[in-house]
């Protein structure tokens, strides 16, 4: 058996046959396909060759895959603990079986998934430790009601495999991860390719309408006119004639001799004046619909912008993964943990929203200086080494909780233990937390900065190219500084606050300072550049490096916020 025999199988999941009371389990669907009113026969693997049906397809797959999938055991009803150490942990996160990897077994519950159902045998050692799942090909799979079931009202079932060698399998319920897709009858779901056949079909159909026009565009389509009536044997030497010397890609743009009075009327018309275009579009759209996906993860960028995208992906994360996330850590629950309830299988869908590096120290900031976040917690989620003493949260100066009898009511420090320290050991440990806190905003501001300096390069780039560029690169100017205020003020105010400093003589003239600063160095070498006649590759050379400022712009900034004095 070939590794893409045991994974995949040799038919997908238009052969799964799901149970109902009320029906006879139907014959085996063939691979053939089923024709669409548009003329284009449609299966599963037809279907697939439509780039947008296999990119929807992958995107689902991937996305629950790269998703981290753990099982916790619940110690009470506030505490939990990673249970590591058990057999269903190690295959959702090691080795599931001999051939595949987490990725892949995660991925193909989704894809089979998709087709209507996902099948894994559960597989034990003799010690009845469950040591494998084993996925099944569903296109080789009768899902039929068991015979020792006599009430009709009770779904129970078993499932018949047919192996490539051999006599056929029987497998029950509680042998098999059972994963049903999309509007599932508690047997097996919807096939989305079966759904959408129609506008798969029709996507299909335009693909060949598209393939036959390029390769006939050489031809030019039109009418001959001769003004007297031809045999038949000349119209047909005229016809080949015609069609030998225009009707080859390779005989594109030739130049066409008429013969005795013969007049060329050319029809053709373009793609764009039939809406073949338009109709691509509206028939990508109504897939998308179909499969609940942003049109921008099938690459389709018309109507898509920065602003735009960033919704759209919190809404792919929540709306259309997360009922993947819970359909499969539901069915994980009821398969393969329904004997132990103190288990649970969960989905680490936070390690999917990962911002930017300015906004997530950001976050961490607001985490670590409102104390329900420590540094070390910050650390690990940067995939930084473990460092002593950053493991105890922080509680800020003008904050602090109520003593139990009711006579420590001031603000209390982060540290317990400080009233037990030396004068001198409390001035290294703050020194230490200073340095600390300095070092991290100050990555804070670098990443900030580069970001600026990316977005004025950028658009300075681009000015170059203008006629109007002196008139336009002031305009720009005139509006950057008030982008550099807003994009540093929540920062510089967090920094200001953490390290117990006061910006003179306030905020909003501080932040005016530094905007001044950030962009007096770019408009001097602008207008030193402008009277030569190379100014424009000078600036192309100075502004194509101006991001690598941004460890000098955050030391300048820092020095500027911290040419305040200290609070008492």
């Amino acid at each position: 058996m070939t590794l893409a025999t045991f994974l995949f199988g040799n038919r997908r999941a238009s052969s799964v046959t799901g149970y109902h009371p009320s029906k006879n389990p139907p014959q085996w669907i063939g691979t053939a396909g089923t024709l669409t009113a548009s003329g284009a026969s449609v299966n599963d693997e037809v279907a697939l060759k439509w780039s947008a049906v296999w990119c929807s397809f992958v995107a689902f797959s991937n996305g629950v895959a790269m998703t981290p999938l753990h099982v916790y055991r619940k110690l009470n009803d506030d505490e939990r603990e990673k249970a590591d150490d058990h057999p269903v942990y190690q295959l959702l996160n090691r080795k599931p079986n001999a051939l595949m990897i987490p990725f892949e077994i995660k991925a193909r519950m989704v894809w089979d998934a998709l087709h209507g159902v996902h099948l894994s045998q559960k597989v034990y050692n003799r010690g009845g430790e469950l040591v494998e799942l084993r996925p099944l090909s569903i296109g080789r799979v009768r899902i039929l009601k068991d015979p020792g079931v006599e009430d009709d009202r009770d779904l129970g079932i078993i499932y018949k495999y047919q192996p490539l060698k051999g006599e056929n399998l029987y497998f029950g319920p509680d042998e098999i991860l059972h994963i049903n897709g999309i509007d599932s009858d508690g047997i097996t779901g919807r096939n989305l390719i079966d759904v959408a056949r129609e506008t798969i079909g029709t996507a299909l159909a335009q693909e060949g309408y598209q393939a036959d026009f390029y390769k006939n565009s050489a031809m030019p389509l039109g009418l001959l006119e001769y003004p007297e009536a031809l045999e038949d044997d000349e119209i047909h030497r005229i016809r080949k004639s015609w069609k030998r010397q225009h009707g080859d890609q390779g005989n594109r743009h030739n130049v066409a001799v008429l013969e005795k009075g013969m007049k060329f009327t050319a029809l053709a018309i373009t793609p764009e004046q039939s809406q073949f275009v338009e109709s691509q579009a509206f028939t990508l759209e109504n897939w998308a619909r179909f499969a609940g996906i942003p049109l921008h993860r099938l690459q389709h960028m018309a109507k898509a912008s920065d602003a735009t995208i960033e919704q759209k992906d919190l809404e792919w994360l929540g709306d259309c993964l997360g009922p993947w996330f819970c359909r499969i850590q539901e069915s994980i629950n009821r398969c393969l943990l329904a004997d132990e309830p103190d288990l649970y299988a969960e989905f680490l869908v936070a390690n999917q929203v990962r911002a930017d590096i300015a906004t997530r120290y950001k976050v961490y900031n607001t985490g670590i200086m409102g104390g329900f976040m420590t540094r070390a917690e910050a650390r690990k989620k940067e995939n930084l080494p473990w460092i002593d003493g950053l493991d105890e949260p922080l509680t800020p100066l003008n904050m602090g909780e109520q003593g139990n009898s009711g006579d420590k009511t001031g603000p209390q420090t982060h540290r317990p233990a400080d009233s037990m320290m030396t004068d001198e050991e409390n001035q290294k440990d703050e020194g230490r937390d200073a340095g600390v806190i300095r070092e991290a905003f100050r990555r804070i501001f670098e990443a900030e900065c580069a970001s600026l300096r990316h977005r004025e390069s950028k658009e300075v780039l681009r000015l170059i190219k203008r006629e109007k560029f002196t008139k336009d690169i002031q305009t720009f100017y005139e509006g950057f500084g008030a982008t550099v205020e807003r994009s540093l003020q929540v920062v510089a105010q967090a920094f200001v606050d953490a390290s117990g400093i006061q910006a003179a003589p306030d905020m909003a003239a501080c932040l005016a300072d530094i905007a001044n600063r950030f962009t007096d160095t770019s408009k001097l070498v602008i207008r030193d550049a402008l009277p030569q006649k190379s100014y424009r590759l000078i600036l192309e050379s100075y502004f194509s490096g101006i991001y690598e400022n941004g460890p000098t712009d955050a030391d300048r900034i820092l020095k500027r916020l911290e040419g305040g004095t200290h609070n008492a």
